[in-house]
């Protein structure tokens, strides 16, 4: 029995280590394919693009696709798409064990759903306009700083580095409020749905007594 159990144990040992490199493989590639297209498209774009668009768009703008949304999509992207089924996999065999033990609980779920795709609802619009803002103060940091290594020995000739360091740590704590109120978003969608967690623990207790 002893060399039964090893054995099954090392079993799912190997399979649990051939299916992580899999979905490490998986989501690395599909990260590097997402972040090659973007690029591509976005660098086609810009050489294809008519004198006024350059006119009419911030050069600060087009540095921000280029860095912040290239970073993005290069390392932030497939590591959000992996906790995503990490989480969502953990939540559904989390409930659908408790439902399985306590019936009852299936009652519960429902007044929690329905606050859960409230605040879920609430939080994709505050989301959206304050990474929107977050995006828009970036790029005249990036203007600001492109276009004074461009012009740093005029701005020396005439003696104002200290004004355009004022001006730039003006645009950077812009920015900063705006990210801030991205992470206060945050922390605010991070409370409630410790709540919900809490909720879901108390009634499977509840029930279960």
């Amino acid at each position: 029995p002893e060399a039964f159990y090893l054995g099954m144990y090392f079993m799912l040992a190997v399979t649990l280590g051939i299916f992580s490199f899999v979905r490490a493989y998986l989501l690395a590639k599909f990260g590097v394919n997402a972040s090659e297209s973007l690029h591509k498209n976005l660098l086609g774009s810009i050489l294809r693009a008519p004198q006024s668009f350059f006119d009419t768009t911030p050069m600060g703008r087009i540095l921000s696709r280029f860095s912040k949304d290239i970073y993005a999509v290069d390392l932030e992207l497939s590591d959000f798409f992996d906790w995503f089924l990490y989480c969502t996999t953990s939540v559904a065999a989390s409930i659908g064990i408790i439902m399985f033990v306590t019936p009852w609980f299936g009652i519960a779920t429902i007044p929690l759903g329905l606050f859960y795709f409230k605040i879920l609802n609430s939080f994709r619009e505050v989301s959206r306009e304050t990474k929107r803002l977050d995006s828009i103060s970036r790029s005249p940091v990036y203007a600001h700083f492109s276009e004074t290594l461009g012009g740093l020995i005029t701005i020396r000739a005439y003696r104002q580095p200290d004004r355009f360091r004022d001006e730039f740590e003006e645009k950077v704590n812009s920015n900063t409020k705006a990210y801030y109120n991205l992470k206060a978003a945050d922390r605010w969608l991070s409370i409630r749905l410790e709540f919900i967690g809490s909720a879901i623990a108390g009634c499977a207790a509840a029930f279960a007594t």
